[in-house]
């Protein structure tokens, strides 16, 4: 999201845009991280797992795992007013 700054004049404002990348293996809750954090509904771009990613993605300990994000997963939180992420 964005969040306007005055700079020490008074003057200007300009946009500051942040983001968070949350990384990280197969099954290890990157979804359900956002999921519990995101003020919004988050976007989910979730499908049923495939005969072809067998080799690439173990469920080896996620056995009830059926899905996997293909893309990504977007959601929101607000730090304090004028500042989301």
């Amino acid at each position: 999201m964005v969040s306007e700054n005055s700079d020490a004049s008074g003057g200007e404002t300009t946009a500051l845009a942040l983001k968070i990348l949350v990384a990280g293996g197969f099954g290890v809750g990157k979804t359900t991280l956002v999921g519990a954090v995101s003020e919004i509904r988050p976007l989910r771009t979730e499908e049923l797992l495939s005969e072809a990613g067998q080799s690439v993605d173990d469920t080896d300990g996620v056995d009830q795992k059926v899905t996997t994000t293909v893309a990504m997963d977007f959601g929101r939180i607000t730090i304090r007013s004028g500042l989301s992420l």
